[in-house]
This record gives structure tokens, sequence and C-alpha cells, in this order.
């Protein structure tokens, strides 16, 4: 991600999230060291997918992972998480830790086929509108197979 994306990818963050990221979150994590920040375009550099992984600690954090809802069933998220993972290995992480809302089921199903186990709830996380969050981790390297 760059800051030439960061139009399309604040245009696609409104559609896709009822609470979206600003501006300001985007041009920040472009900024930082820590922060994988890949976006995926098709064959008419049409913006199609995006995330946000912070590493650290031995940690990953994916913050952010959007698919546009018109390319949504083809692959677009486990192109985007197969990538996601083989940047945590490399970076030395040993696991990867995401929140989702409680009410996403199809995101959560997602995780689990790529083995993130619900870890704990976080009561009243999202604002708009207001609901829990799933905190889900996943062992990095234990699996070579995804989705």
């Amino acid at each position: 991600m760059s800051p030439d994306d960061l139009d399309e990818v604040c245009a696609m963050e409104r559609v896709v999230f009822s609470d979206p990221w600003p501006r300001s979150a985007f041009e920040s994590d472009i900024r930082t060291k820590s922060t994988f920040c890949p976006v995926l375009r098709d064959t008419a550099n049409k913006l199609i997918g995006y995330a946000n992984l912070m590493t650290f600690a031995e940690e990953a954090h994916l913050t952010n992972i959007a698919v546009s809802p018109d390319h949504r069933r083809e692959g677009i998220g486990k192109i985007i998480m197969d990538h996601l993972l083989q940047k945590a290995e490399s970076e030395g992480c040993r696991a990867m830790f995401l929140d989702v809302r409680v009410s996403n089921r199809s995101a959560i199903s997602f995780y689990q086929k790529y083995d993130f186990m619900e870890l704990y709830r976080r009561k009243r996380y999202y604002h708009n509108p207001p609901e829990d969050a799933v905190v889900m981790v996943r062992p990095i390297g234990e699996r070579k197979s995804h989705g």
C-alpha cells in the first residue's frame, strides 16, 4: 500500500465496514516499518483487496483485511491470507492474532479454515453498531496447506 492507493482503500473501507478506519490510520500504517500493508489489484488495476498486518515481539496482528464485494468468493481472501501468513513466518512470528465481529459468521468461518481459534471476547469493542469482538489466534508455521 502506498499513498497513491489510499483514495481507493478508503472508499472500499467505507463500503465493506460499518465502522471504517479513517484515512489517517492507513497513512500511519504505511509509514510504520513493523506494519505490512499489501494491496491486490485486478488486471484493470482496480483495487480488489487489501490488508494491514503488524508484526512485533514474535507476534503478528491482522488489524484489517478487506475484499471488494464484487470479488467475494473468488479466492481473493485466500490469496491475501496466504501472503500474510508467509510474511508473518518470514518475520519470525510464532502466532497471528485478529479481532472480528461476533456476528460476522462468514469471516469467522474463513479464519477457522486457517486454524484460527477463539481466544476470548472483547465486550462492546465495535461501536457502529455496538458489538463484541471475537479475538482469535493461530500458531504460525504449523500448517502448510490452507483454506
